[in-house]
C-alpha cells in the first residue's frame, strides 16, 4: 500500500511539474510579445515591424489574457473528466474541447510551442481506461502534435512568428530569448518522458498486484476445496457409523 502511494505521489507531482512548466512557457513567450510590441510602439518603429512580417499581429494583451484563461479551463476540464467518470459521448466531447483549447492557446502564442498537447496526451494515457479509446485519441494528438508548429504550418498558412518578435532584439538579448524557450521547450519532453516512464512503471506493479492477488485467490480456492473433502469425508464416516 505504502508503494502503491509512493508510485501516485511521483505522477501526482511530475504531473504538477508539466503544468508549471506549460504554465510558464504560455507566460514567456506571451509576456515577450507583450514587452516587444510595447518597445516597438515606444521607439515608433511600428511602420518597420510591419513592412517586416506577412501577417497581422493580434492584440498582444488580449492574447496573453485569453491563453492564460484557456490554459485554465483546460485543467478544469480535466479534472472534471477524472472526477465525474464521463460517458462515451461526453468523453468524446470533453476530447474535442480539450483539443480546441490546446489549439487556442496555440494559435495565440503563433505555434511557437505544441507542448501543451503532451500535457493532455499524459493526461488522457492516465485516466482513459479504455484502450480503443486510447488509440484513437493518442493518433489524433500524435498527428496534431506533428502539424501543429510554425514551421509546418507557414508554409500553408500566413502567420505571424515569434521569430519576428525577438529578431527586433540585438543577438545577445536574441540568443538570451531562444535558450529560454528551447529549454523549456526541452524540459516539458523530459518531463513528459520521466511520466511516460513512471506512467509504465506503475501499471507494471499493478499488473505484478494483479496477478499476486490472482495467484493468492488460486491458493485460498484449493485451500477451500481440500476443506470441502475432507468435510465430505468425515460426513461420510459419520454416516456410516451411524
Amino acid at each position: 500500500m505504502l508503494r502503491k502511494q509512493l508510485m501516485e505521489n511521483r505522477l501526482r507531482y511530475t504531473y504538477f511539474i508539466m503544468c508549471f512548466l506549460n504554465f510558464t512557457m504560455i507566460v514567456f513567450i506571451s509576456s515577450i510579445i507583450y514587452i516587444t510590441t510595447k518597445r516597438i510602439c515606444d521607439m515608433q518603429e511600428a511602420r518597420t515591424f510591419l513592412s517586416m512580417i506577412d501577417y497581422l499581429p493580434k492584440d498582444p494583451m488580449h492574447s496573453m489574457i485569453l491563453s492564460i484563461t484557456a490554459f485554465v479551463a483546460l485543467l478544469i476540464v480535466m479534472r472534471l473528466r477524472l472526477k465525474l467518470h464521463f460517458e462515451t459521448w461526453q468523453l468524446v466531447l470533453c476530447f474535442l474541447v480539450e483539443s480546441g483549447l490546446c489549439l487556442l492557446i496555440m494559435e495565440r502564442l503563433y505555434f511557437s510551442s505544441n507542448s501543451i498537447l503532451l500535457l493532455m496526451m499524459a493526461d488522457l494515457l492516465t485516466y482513459i481506461t479504455s484502450n480503443t479509446y486510447r488509440f484513437f485519441f493518442m493518433v489524433v494528438l500524435v498527428t496534431f502534435y506533428l502539424g501543429a508548429n510554425y514551421d509546418f504550418l507557414s508554409a500553408r498558412v500566413s502567420m505571424t512568428s515569434f521569430y519576428d518578435y525577438i529578431n527586433c532584439y540585438n543577438s545577445f538579448v536574441k540568443s538570451l530569448l531562444l535558450s529560454v524557450q528551447n529549454t523549456l521547450a526541452s524540459l516539458n519532453i523530459i518531463v513528459f518522458i520521466i511520466y511516460m516512464v513512471f506512467l509504465v512503471q506503475d501499471k507494471i506493479n499493478e499488473n505484478k498486484r494483479f496477478l499476486a492477488l490472482n495467484e493468492e485467490l488460486q491458493s485460498l480456492n484449493e485451500q477451500l476445496k481440500e476443506y470441502a473433502d475432507i468435510r465430505e469425508k468425515w460426513e461420510k464416516q459419520e454416516n456410516e457409523i451411524v
